[in-house]
């Protein structure tokens, strides 16, 4: 792959995680009954990540990029904390690949038509 290809890739994938980092907390903000801001979520990152992060940090990662932005990427050690503080799985998924999430997916609808399932046994022996 040429060097520009390679560029490109890295900067769409960027723009990507970028969309779903300000998706997902500007959702956040949003909620009507458990509203997370930027600080509380930094907040909640550095615990689950044992270290100390900021709301200029989670503000850096979801400027748009400039010509120095390989020193502004989200770091991918900080996706499960991210997840975990705002109770939002999409920058893992966004960053599994298209087949990994068919396969995910799959489990998912396994996992809740087995619970249908189980909660059809119990009625019937009532």
């Amino acid at each position: 792959m040429s060097t520009a290809k390679n560029e490109q890739k890295i900067a769409d994938r960027d723009k990507a995680i970028r969309k779903v980092l300000t998706m997902v907390l500007h959702e956040c903000a949003q909620r009507p009954r458990d509203s997370k801001k930027r600080l509380q979520i930094a907040e909640e990152m550095s615990v689950h990540a044992g270290m100390s992060i900021s709301k200029a940090m989670l503000d850096h990662w979801t400027a748009s990029p400039t010509i120095d932005s390989a020193h502004s990427r989200f770091p991918a050690f900080l996706i499960e904390p991210f997840c975990l503080a705002t109770g939002d799985d999409r920058l893992q998924r966004a960053v599994m690949g298209p087949d990994l999430c068919r396969k995910v997916r799959r489990g998912e609808i396994a996992f809740e038509a087995d619970e249908l399932v189980q909660q059809q046994m119990k009625r019937a022996k009532r």
